[in-house]
């Protein structure tokens, strides 16, 4: 019996020991959210309604933006017809978690691209346009005004350009 009561005792003062205040607790590290990686949008509701319309027909895009400020796009359409678009890109701050990005489309034609996005750990809502060379009458959507700000004659086009993307 006295065995076991020195047990109990040493056993308590392990626990205390064990459990002592100085000792360091480790909290998970949560990714920040960033347009690094790569994002699929696919059918209505994901791809941008104006390029699921006529005379577009998208069905599915592939966007991968890599940490050297590449990126490859990857565009079908319904007939299965896949576009390969690459570039650089650069991002900047915008409001709250909206952020500015510019793309410098190299293939398969020059072109450049401005627009908004914001990219959670999951999802990614991005919105751009062609400013260059301009589309007459178009302009792109800011950070300020938020999305679904993409104009045309000064009349914001609402839900029109805007794709939703789910990291892969």
């Amino acid at each position: 019996m006295k065995h076991l009561m020195l047990f109990a005792v040493v056993l308590s003062i392990a626990l205390v020991i064990g459990c002592s205040e100085d000792e360091e607790t480790t909290t998970p590290v949560i990714p920040t959210p960033t347009i690094v990686g790569t994002w699929k949008a696919e059918g209505l509701g994901f791809v941008a309604p104006g390029l699921y319309a006529p005379p577009f027909n998208v069905r599915k895009i592939i966007a991968t933006f890599n940490n050297d400020l590449s990126y490859t796009v990857v565009s079908t359409d319904s007939a299965g017809a896949e576009i390969t678009y690459t570039g650089a890109y650069a991002t900047t701050a915008g409001v709250d978690t909206i952020r500015n990005i510019v793309l410098n489309q190299s293939t398969p034609t020059t072109l450049t691209s401005t627009g908004i996005y914001s990219a959670g750990l999951i999802l990614m809502t991005y919105e751009v346009i062609q400013t260059s060379p301009q589309i007459p009458g178009f302009t792109p959507p800011t950070a300020a005004a938020g999305f679904g700000s993409t104009a045309y004659n000064s009349v914001p086009l609402g839900q029109l350009w805007i794709q939703r993307y789910i990291k892969q």
